[in-house]
């Protein structure tokens, strides 16, 4: 019988992310896996901790073991298997034991800020006797009823065994209050606290869809999904499934699941955008049923923790969120599909910083369980693996039904301006949308910025009006009360000013655009439509997402305007149009992915349109025609794309034949530069020791050298791959997250996902 526990108290601090061991009360049954207040410190504070381990002998002198105060629930929290794989990242990830054990359950459990919620019940009491003796006390030695309310209550009350909200009873007899406390005072009724559920998308309505019969296709894969599913193999049991927009990856994600689930096995469903959840759940719901469980962060604290104790207590066996649900409490999880793994969504900036396909396939190891990624447009880094033979790769091609993938018009923006068009729409866009709304069909309108505009200058000096606390312009937005200046890194906000701060002049002027100036444009052009606009800014409010979605699928609106949000994953019928304003937003900026990002972009957008029976057209607008990632885009050719981006990656020694190493110091700019000096001193040295030369290494301030009045400076290190290098960056690791740097803090990454 285990006497000791170690535990991990629940303290971000290199000081304490070590193992701690207390004695377990005899009274106390501890599970691996339990959340546990203890008495920590001098002054034996209590504070909540881990069990990850049970033992019958420590090395700790017995006098100095404290016991366990009590336990946090009455079951175990984690599952044994999340306290390994939490052990694993932190080892892997290099992040402190309770940053890892921290993913695994919902925030607010800790520091008791969540309860399961009841509600008050009336039921009548089942001591027949005291229930008689109430009843004839009612009335007098005439025959008359001295207390009516109280009668119709018990009345009432007898035709509902199960009893009856006193919420209810309140409003169905009002008034009623004081004869409820009065007979609850006598024994008549008691007054149960019944658990209740808080549901998440409860408005969405069930309904039910029967398996249609698989394409040709999607059997295929699905096959060769179940037979590794039903025959694991070692290297055998990951998967890329490559199907074009519109071939019904997702019911080959839904036939996987079923079979896990006939296995007596779990499955996660990811998806990279809380935007794409509700479709998700819908349609997971209407096939599956009450097994369906939803995680993500726009929950409100309740529903939280409701789905993530029915998952643990094994009521739901599916879990469909972003990238949190995949640290779900699910057991026996056989199996775990990310869809859009190209998203880099995928990727954890914050510590630990994680990839999740990588941290899937560790928890999936222990039962050999299936990981499918599936995309129309994969990473480069994800079909390099299947090139290497690291990853089978499937390959569904074609739409499901009769129609095939929409035309795609490229329109070359600077022979617009040679026309005299200055408006947001080229002529092929605007005759376009003009056709669509003549046939009342629906679109996309798709832009990869918010706001009004990108930035407000002075024609008369140049002044371009920037954020006093970052070092980036301010974007004008547009509302109801006014426009104003927005920072979209810090959030300050603030008026136009009406004239130049500089030069004194009334110059101002706004230029670029963003969702809000195309919405404009669109009621200017076309009234009658009706629009929708989605956007972070649109977005912000309880279930905003579900209510547009929604709205525009019941066809209320004729225009859906939106940001990345609508670029991938949703399924409307009717849009038979999508435009593409800006596709050169994202291809020069400062990162090697910048040209994969607007290929896929592109692609995954243009992919909204024609899904049903009407065919589709897109309509790319760009100043750069002739660039490999929008010409590939525009002819949906992934494997040209890929063949030339590999070919440009290898040349340069970019990921994944080389790994970017980060070094960003974030503090009071003296400091900043200082610590990054420091650092760079110590990096020198480290690879010496390791006889690693590296292909690219630069010191300087980051691209943005200011956010939110901290100086930001980097070291950017490219090294070559192999284990050589990995150990050296390993060491780097230790070596640079041990250390303090006053005033500032430090964030290593490798291979960051933004590198602005």
């Amino acid at each position: 019988m285990a006497l000791y526990a170690q535990v991990i108290i629940d303290i971000a601090h290199t000081n304490v992310d070590r193992v701690f061991a207390y004695s377990i009360p005899a009274e106390e049954a501890i599970e691996v896996g339990q959340r546990v207040l203890v008495p920590f410190g001098r002054g034996n504070t209590a504070k909540e901790g881990y069990v990850i381990a049970l033992c019958e002998q420590v090395d700790v002198p017995k006098e100095r073991i404290k016991p366990i105060l009590r336990k946090a629930e009455g079951f175990a929290a984690l599952l044994p298997e999340q306290v390994r794989l939490a052990s694993w990242m932190a080892q892997r990830y290099h992040c402190l034991m309770v940053d890892a054990l921290r993913l695994m359950i919902p925030a607010q459990i800790r520091g008791d800020r969540v309860h399961e919620k009841t509600l008050g019940v009336a039921v009548l009491t089942e001591q027949a006797a005291t229930l008689q003796t109430v009843k004839a006390a009612l009335y007098t030695k005439g025959g008359a009823c001295k207390a009516p309310v109280q009668k119709q209550v018990l009345e009432l009350l007898e035709q509902m065994p199960e009893g009856m909200a006193v919420t209810d009873l309140y409003a169905f007899l009002p008034g009623c209050n004081s004869a409820v406390a009065a007979l609850k005072k006598k024994g008549a009724l008691i007054i149960k606290d019944v658990p209740v559920r808080r549901t998440p998308y409860k408005q969405m309505a069930p309904g039910t869809e029967t398996r249609p019969v698989l394409t040709d296709e999607q059997a295929e894969a699905f096959h060769a999904i179940e037979q590794a599913m039903d025959e694991p193999r070692p290297g055998q049991t990951s998967f890329l499934l490559h199907g074009a927009t519109g071939s019904g990856k997702t019911e080959v994600y839904l036939c996987a699941i079923e079979h896990a689930l006939q296995k007596g096995q779990g499955a996660i469903a990811l998806v990279p955008e809380i935007s794409l959840t509700p479709q998700m759940v819908q349609r997971f719901r209407s096939r599956l049923g009450e097994p369906v469980a939803v995680l993500h962060s726009r929950l409100s604290a309740g529903e939280r923790y409701d789905e993530w104790r029915r998952i643990r207590n094994g009521q739901a066996r599916v879990v469909i969120g972003p990238r949190s649900a995949l640290f779900a409490p699910v057991q026996n999880v056989g199996l775990i599909v990310i869809d859009e793994e190209h998203e880099q969504s995928y990727r954890n900036e914050q510590r630990p910083q994680f990839e999740s396909a990588e941290v899937a396939r560790k928890r999936l190891d222990e039962q050999n369980g299936v990981l499918v990624l599936g995309s129309a447009t994969p990473s480069v880094t994800t079909y390099y693996q299947c090139v290497q033979g690291k990853l089978r790769l499937l390959e569904m091609p074609t739409r499901v039904g009769k129609m095939g993938l929409p035309k795609v018009v490229v329109t070359d923006m600077r022979e617009e301006l040679k026309r005299g068009n200055r408006t947001v729409f080229s002529g092929v866009l605007y005759e376009a949308m003009q056709r669509t709304l003549e046939r009342g069909e629906q679109m996309m309108l798709f832009i990869n910025r918010r706001g009004y505009s990108t930035f407000v200058q002075c024609r008369g000096c140049g002044y371009v009006v920037q954020c006093e606390h970052c070092d980036v312009s301010m974007t004008l937005h547009k509302s109801s009360r006014g426009d104003f200046l927005r920072c979209h890194y810090c959030g300050q906000q603030k008026a136009i000013p009406p004239l130049c701060p500089v030069c004194g002049k009334p110059y101002l002027k706004q230029f670029g655009m963003g969702t809000q100036l195309v919405e404009e444009q669109v009621r200017q052009h076309f009234p009658q439509a009706r629009i929708l606009r989605m956007d972070y800014d649109t977005t912000q409010g309880k279930d905003a997402h579900l209510n547009i979605l929604q709205s525009f699928g019941r066809r209320e609106a004729d225009v859906l305007i939106g940001t990345q949000m609508i670029a991938k994953g949703l399924d409307f019928g009717g849009v038979t149009l999508v435009g593409v304003v800006a596709a050169d937003a994202s291809l020069y900026l400062p990162d090697p992915r910048s040209a994969e990002r607007t290929f896929q972009l592109i692609m995954q957008v243009a992919g909204r349109a024609g899904r049903d029976q009407l065919p589709g057209q897109v309509v790319v607008q760009t100043y750069h025609p002739d660039h490999f990632a929008i010409d590939t885009a525009a002819r949906q050719d992934y494997k040209a794309f890929y063949r030339q981006e590999i070919q440009n990656r290898q040349i340069a020694q970019f990921p994944p034949f080389a790994n970017f190493v980060r070094l960003l110091f974030r503090g009071q700019a003296e400091q900043a530069v200082r610590a990054a000096k420091e650092c760079h001193g110590l990096l020198l040295q480290c690879l010496k020791e390791h006889n690693i030369v590296p292909l690219q290494l630069e010191m300087g301030y980051a691209p943005i050298a200011r956010i939110k009045d901290e100086t930001r400076t980097q070291i950017l290190l490219k090294l070559p791959s192999g284990p050589q290098a990995d150990a050296a960056l390993d060491a780097l690791y230790t070596l640079f997250y041990r250390r303090t740097w006053p005033h500032c803090t430090l964030t290593m990454e490798t291979n960051p996902s933004n590198m602005v």
